[in-house]
């Protein structure tokens, strides 16, 4: 049985328990922990030798959480040659390099190249004139990053992401989004408040140097959501920084709102509606509850906990049961869809063996004769789908292709041409079968159509043509609204972060190593080991941070904001 296999079986326990291991909030040391069902809540129970015991809620809604466990799968491991810390034995989540026990590749990779910030917030301790001091890649070290993002085997990275900090306050920017370019990266994406793109020439700039996506921060449609966030009223500024692409043609934004308990969590609804009468350049929203950072009393712990079945039940109130639990599933459910359009079309494979923990998502559309937003399981039985999906990757993944040269035993390959005969031959056999495989398999998804619409034309296009931009037309055609609740050392969980899919890559100044480690692992345990030996002091009269909007010039936030990343 494999790791999957287990973790899938743990959803039929009449009550749910799972053992795993975590870190201690206070000395992040590796510990072990148990999740279990108690009073109608999924838990996490852990003790540290030193700092005592720590509790904290992982979902108050066992029923989804358990039915999310069956979409966990084996994912497709980096290759050994890739990993750069093999020789280390503290064990996951301690070794990241990648160690050995990391069983996915990335499907997104993130690369911080400043941590200076022309914002101010109040929940931010990491930007440089709070830290005290300057991170900053060179063009060199940020290049030698994606290089290395290109030849990780079996499949090379085809998204790498920018951070920091605020990245746009990197002059050089435009050279690093075209060196991607010229790396092969198929998708490129700016993590930005999006501030600098209040300027036209900027957002063109931009624009030309073929950016894909903006994952713009976006917290809400208020002032005063703006002002208990950010410290000031951004609101009028995101309004225009979206006229200003949809100028310059730029329609791949993705609003990435963080959502904090007590603050922010009643924008949802305004947030997804935003969204919807901007769908033109808006594809996607992002949301991210907010994780911890820091000492927080345990007694706090469990009434501050944020999770994404929380988030789920208030998108359902917000949008009136349109979007309810039902309509939502854990990222992995993509995964055999994912393996099967990237077999079909030929294309660099990409690996969704996330947890199903750390996420999930749905896809909006809006109807061309009411003008109101549906939700993709108005047309199509996204559950009966995805099973097909399930289905027709096993028959792929186990079919053998005998090559010719082997089944025609008594032809004389050493005959010169005979060779390139017998490759085509190969060749053509897999196309036939291909086009075999996505023509059954069509033919079965039309039994899980419930009505004919735009959705559904893109759907088949995807299925009966083998152009990936057919695969991205649909996201230009639909809103995805999906969550990704990113750990932190209360409620780290190493099952997870063994399948973590999201990536940092940066170069170890201790060994000069370009080396990779999951989101949350980073940002828990390695990113301050790793900036202390980068950084250099902060002088706010010698650093440049253009326009710098401070939280001073404008009203003050009426209630402290929670600790939070």
């Amino acid at each position: 049985m494999t790791d999957a296999e287990t973790l899938r079986n743990l959803r039929h326990q009449a009550v749910y328990k799972q053992e795993t291991q975590s870190i201690c909030p206070e000395c992040l040391k590796t510990i072990d922990a148990v999740i279990y069902e108690e009073d109608g809540i999924i838990k996490m129970r852990k003790k540290c030798p030193d700092h005592g015991e720590f509790h904290d809620v992982i979902s108050r809604d066992p029923d989804y959480y358990k039915r999310a466990q069956f979409y966990y799968i084996d994912g497709m491991t980096i290759y050994d040659e890739c990993k750069t810390n093999l020789d280390k034995h503290k064990g996951c989540p301690q070794d990241c390099g990648l160690c050995g026990r990391h069983q996915t590749t990335p499907i997104m990779t993130i690369i911080d190249i400043t941590n200076k910030c022309n914002l101010r917030c109040p929940v931010c301790f990491a930007n440089a004139a709070v830290s005290g001091f300057v991170v900053e890649p060179p063009f060199e070290d940020v290049v030698r990053c994606m290089k290395h993002l290109r030849e990780l085997k079996p499949y090379p990275n085809i998204c790498v992401t920018w951070s920091g900090g605020e990245p746009t306050l990197r002059e050089d920017l435009p050279e690093i989004i075209e060196k991607a370019n010229d790396l092969g990266f198929s998708q490129t994406m700016l993590i930005t408040n999006a501030i600098k793109f209040k300027n036209l020439k900027y957002a063109q700039k931009i624009k030309d140097t073929g950016l894909k996506t903006i994952y713009m921060q976006f917290d809400g449609t208020t002032p005063e959501t703006w002002i208990q966030t950010r410290g000031l009223n951004l609101w009028p500024i995101k309004q225009k920084i979206i006229r200003n692409l949809r100028k310059v043609g730029f329609d791949s934004v993705v609003l990435v709102p963080t959502i904090v308990k007590g603050v922010n969590e009643h924008e949802i609804g305004n947030i997804i509606q935003f969204a919807a009468d901007n769908i033109d350049v808006v594809r996607a929203i992002s949301f991210q509850p907010a994780s911890f950072c820091g000492r927080i009393d345990k007694s706090e712990i469990t009434e501050r906990r944020f999770n994404h079945d929380d988030l789920i039940r208030l998108v359902s109130d917000q949008t009136n049961g349109v979007l309810n639990k039902n309509v939502f599933y854990p990222i992995p459910v993509v995964a055999p869809l994912a393996h099967l359009v990237c077999w079909y079309t030929d294309q660099e494979g990409v690996d969704f063996g996330c947890s199903p923990d750390c996420g999930w998502a749905t896809f909006m559309v809006i109807n061309e004769n009411t003008g109101k937003l549906e939700c993709i399981t108005d047309y199509i039985d996204v559950k009966q789908f995805f099973e097909l999906t399930r289905k027709y990757w096993k028959e792929v993944e186990k079919k053998h292709f005998n090559r010719f040269k082997t089944i025609t035993r008594s032809v004389p390959w050493e005959i010169p041409g005979l060779m390139n005969i017998g490759r085509a031959l190969d060749n053509a056999s897999k196309w036939v079968y291909k086009k075999q495989v996505m023509a059954r398999f069509f033919w079965d998804v039309l039994g899980t159509i419930k009505k004919v619409g735009k959705p559904i034309q893109s759907v088949a296009k995807v299925l009966l043509r083998d152009d990936w931009d057919d695969v991205a037309s649909f996201m230009y055609d639909s809103l995805m609204i999906g969550c990704m609740h990113f750990q932190d050392p209360y409620n780290m969980n190493v099952h997870r972060t063994e399948r973590c899919i999201i990536h940092y890559v940066f170069v170890d100044p201790r060994d000069n190593k370009v080396k990779q480690s999951p989101f949350c692992t980073y940002n828990s345990i390695h990113r301050p080991k790793i900036e202390e030996l980068l950084a250099i002091p902060y002088d706010e009269s010698e650093v440049d941070e253009g326009e710098v909007l401070r939280p001073e010039k404008q009203e003050k936030a009426e209630k402290p904001i929670p600790t939070t990343k």
